[in-house]
């Protein structure tokens, strides 16, 4: 959970393979938007993959924008 003035973000939730479908990312997720709003924030945030996508839109998230990843992978 980051926070910045009045906005919230999450920032990788993640469950472990055995423990997917079970709650446990959706849990997280509640605990932090809690812990959140206790601390003043109006407005939350997250990037989410493929797989989240529906823990998300059960809580209630609703898809803004879509963001490109780039890879520079010749290091």
């Amino acid at each position: 959970l980051y926070i910045k003035d009045a906005i919230a973000g999450i920032h990788l939730v993640g469950t472990a393979n055995e423990f997917r479908g079970k709650g446990f990312g959706t849990l997280i997720t509640k605990t932090a938007l809690r812990d959140a709003k206790d601390l003043g924030c109006k407005y939350s945030v997250l990037q989410a993959s493929d797989m989240g996508r529906n823990v998300y839109n059960s809580i209630g998230f609703k898809e803004y924008c879509k963001i490109r990843h780039w890879e520079y992978n010749r290091l």
